[in-house]
């Protein structure tokens, strides 16, 4: 009897535990991933190899195909030079990814066409077409194939919940993957490298593009037009022109990403609500993240910025923008900032070369950040601006924070020692088109750096 309760505890136990992992995953990212199920409960008929039934051309075997069914491909026949419409719910599988090579041939705008839903394609090489497989349906999987040499696009879709995974796509000359008027779909684990574009969206929504690696691209990946409430999450991106630009686009999330070498890494333009979170940024050519041109009301926070070139974060134009507990190290310029109502809290700006802040012709809040650097300068305001600056520790820098024709409130900032007395920050203003000494003060600076 005891030992029959000690079985039933048992097993509401493990019920708890599975329900608690799928209903609570670790990751702070909920992603709404449906699995993509192909059938095997089909025949399977086969294209080349020895068979006396095998099929000498792909196109015919799935001609005679049935919903459910799979065309195996052997590679002792390839290269198969062929352009394939699938208009069948089947798996169109080759026998090895290496060497199970599909020629594209003519002038054909689509190599392999895919006009309905539930299709896997799989373990091919896939080249010399304009473009490499087109899906106009739902619910397909498209994984573990080499996708190369086309002259317009790798994969193009429209459509919703299909599966892109552990891909090579290579030298495809517009975009690897192109998604436009989808959603829903999940892009995962490709390696992507050496195109224009690497993934290019316009007017997609709710996607998931995770895990993948972007190289030597023009653009890795571009969020174009009208594209809503996307993930982008825990890719890799090295070496490309633009790592991951964001155009008249809205709601999306940039987080848990890696980005090293890029000319320019994170890029946003007129582009409105964004989150950019937990991303580190090593090493861009040019500037590390970039707000501009109206792009307005995005929180850019917990990201690390480190050896810019030349400006850890610029913004440009764009103002409300939340800008807080980044780590900003190394780099030429800390943060640059053209843009009003913009809030800069929490950030460590730190070992920069030229100027840790500096604010141009706008009004921002700029309170608790350390602003440290044995070379650069601390802060700059310039020309018409009116900044609040409050609860700063400005440490160890080269020279003072300066400011030019601006009006600006200091409040209790830390200036490198204590001090009892109310703190001088020297600065010139213009009056009748001639410069003359001014001065602001911080009236009751801190006697002690803040822990921040």
């Amino acid at each position: 009897m005891g030992m029959n309760r000690v079985k039933k505890l048992f097993t509401v136990i493990v019920i708890f535990l599975f329900f608690g992992i799928v209903f609570f995953p670790s990751s702070g990212i909920q992603i709404d991933n449906k699995p993509i199920i192909q059938s095997s409960r089909g025949n399977t008929l086969y294209v080349g190899g020895s068979g006396p039934n095998n099929y000498t051309k792909i196109q015919d075997a799935i001609d005679d195909a049935s919903d459910g069914d799979t065309v195996f491909v052997y590679d002792d026949s390839s290269p198969y030079y062929e352009n394939i419409e699938i208009d069948k719910s089947i798996n169109l599988v080759g026998e090895n990814k290496n060497t199970t090579i599909l020629y594209g041939v003519g002038n054909y705008y689509y190599h392999i066409d895919v006009f309905t839903d539930w299709i896997k394609i799989s373990r091919f090489t896939i080249q010399n077409g304009r473009t490499g497989i087109n899906l106009r349906s739902n619910y397909n999987l498209i994984t573990d194939n080499i996708i190369i040499f086309h002259s317009n696009y790798g994969i193009n879709l429209k459509g919703s919940n299909n599966t892109i995974t552990k891909n090579t796509l290579s030298e495809n000359n517009f975009s690897a993957i192109y998604l436009h008027y989808s959603s829903n779909n999940v892009i995962k684990e490709n390696i992507i490298s050496n195109g224009f574009h690497g993934i290019y969206l316009v007017n997609s929504n709710n996607n998931v593009i995770m895990d993948n690696n972007f190289s030597k691209n023009k653009g890795g990946l571009d969020l174009h037009s009208y594209n809503y409430n996307n993930v982008i999450t825990s890719n890799s991106f090295f070496k490309n022109d633009r790592g991951i630009c964001i155009t008249d686009s809205m709601r999306n999330t940039i987080i848990y990403n890696n980005l090293s070498k890029n000319k320019y890494s994170i890029e946003l333009r007129r582009s409105c609500i964004n989150t950019i979170s937990y991303n580190n940024v090593n090493s861009s050519e040019h500037d590390g993240i970039a707000i501009l041109d109206n792009s307005d009301c995005n929180t850019i926070n917990f990201n690390s910025v480190n050896n810019s070139t030349w400006v850890g974060l610029f913004f440009s134009d764009s103002k409300k923008n939340i800008l807080n507990n980044n780590r900003i190290i190394l780099n030429k310029h800390g943060i640059f900032i053209n843009g009003n109502k913009n809030t800069i809290s929490g950030n460590l700006i730190y070992s920069y070369e030229r100027i840790g802040i500096l604010v141009s012709g706008c009004s921002n809040i700029i309170i608790s950040n350390n602003i440290c650097s044995d070379e650069g300068d601390g802060i700059h305001l310039w020309y018409n601006s009116s900044n609040i600056l409050i609860r700063n520790n400005f440490l160890f820098n080269q020279k003072e924070p300066f400011f030019y024709n601006c009006k600006n409130i200091w409040f209790m900032n830390y200036w490198n020692e204590s001090r009892s007395l109310p703190k001088i920050i020297n600065g010139e203003i213009k009056v009748f088109e001639k410069w003359i000494p001014w001065f602001n003060f911080d009236w009751f600076p801190a006697r002690q750096p803040y822990d921040i």
